[in-house]
C-alpha cells in the first residue's frame, strides 16, 4: 500500500490487503484506508471475503458468487433489501436467520415450519400467489425482538446457547427443527439453556424468498 501511494495513482486496487492481521490491527487498518480514500481522492477497488470490511469500506459493493454479480447496491441497501438468499446470508454477523417453510394465513400470516410448528408472520404483507406454497422467510437478529407471552404474534423458541458480548446478547435458538439467532439488550445475559422466550419479529422486517430459484419476492403494494 505504502509503494502504491507514492506513485499518486487515480485507482488502487486492493486484494484483500488486511487478510494476515490479527483482528485488534485489521479495525486500524479499516480506519487509516477510509481516511486515505477520503484524503487522496481516488477511486479504490478494494477485493474481500470479510464483509464487515466491504460494509465499513465500500461506498459502492459487489456481491459475486462463482463470478457472477449477485447484487450491486450501497452497503446499506444490501443489507436492507438483499436481493437474493445468498446476498442475505452473505452480510450481517450473525447472518440473517433464514426459515422454510409453507406460507399460511389463517387465521394471520404465519410460516408453518412443520404440522402443528408454525411462526407467526406479525404485519408482514405476505405475496398472496404463494400462500399454501413452500416459501423461504430472512430476519435479521436484531428483529427477532423479545415480546410478551399474550402478544398473538409471538412464538417461543427454546434458548440453546447465550452469548454476552458486553453491549449485547447473542441468543441462539431453537424451535422445532429451526435454529434461530436473536440479538438482544444485555438485560436478557442471565437467560439459560432450556429457558423459552418468547420473540415476535420487528414490524416490517420480514423478507421472502423463492426456495428455488433464491430470489427476492416482493408483495404487491
Amino acid at each position: 500500500l505504502g509503494r502504491a501511494l507514492v506513485r499518486k495513482p487515480q485507482v488502487f486496487l486492493l486484494d484483500e490487503p488486511l487478510s494476515n492481521l490479527d483482528a485488534k490491527l485489521r479495525t486500524a487498518m479499516r480506519v487509516e484506508i477510509s481516511r486515505l480514500h477520503r484524503r487522496l481522492g481516488a477511486t479504490m477497488v478494494y477485493v474481500t471475503h470479510d464483509q464487515i470490511e466491504a460494509m465499513t469500506l465500500g461506498q459502492r459493493i459487489v456481491v459475486l458468487k462463482d463470478g457472477v454479480i449477485q447484487q450491486l447496491d450501497t452497503p446499506m441497501n444490501l443489507y436492507a433489501r438483499p436481493a437474493n438468499l445468498f446476498v442475505a446470508g452473505f452480510l450481517g454477523s450473525p447472518g440473517m436467520n433464514i426459515l422454510h417453510g409453507r406460507l399460511t394465513s389463517d387465521p394471520a400470516p404465519g410460516l408453518e415450519l412443520a404440522p402443528g410448528v408454525c411462526v407467526p408472520l406479525g404485519d408482514a404483507r405476505v405475496p398472496p400467489e404463494w400462500l399454501g406454497r413452500d416459501i423461504a422467510v430472512g430476519v435479521r437478529p436484531e428483529h427477532l425482538m423479545p415480546a410478551d407471552a399474550s402478544d398473538a404474534t409471538a412464538f417461543s423458541p427454546e434458548v440453546e446457547v447465550v452469548e454476552p458480548v458486553g453491549n449485547e446478547v447473542f441468543l441462539y435458538l431453537r424451535f422445532g427443527s429451526a435454529a434461530l439467532v436473536s440479538r438482544v439488550p444485555p438485560n436478557l445475559h442471565q437467560l439459560s439453556p432450556g429457558d423459552s422466550l418468547p420473540l415476535r419479529f420487528a414490524p416490517g422486517s420480514v423478507h421472502f424468498f423463492d426456495p428455488t430459484s433464491g430470489l427476492r419476492i416482493d408483495a404487491a403494494a
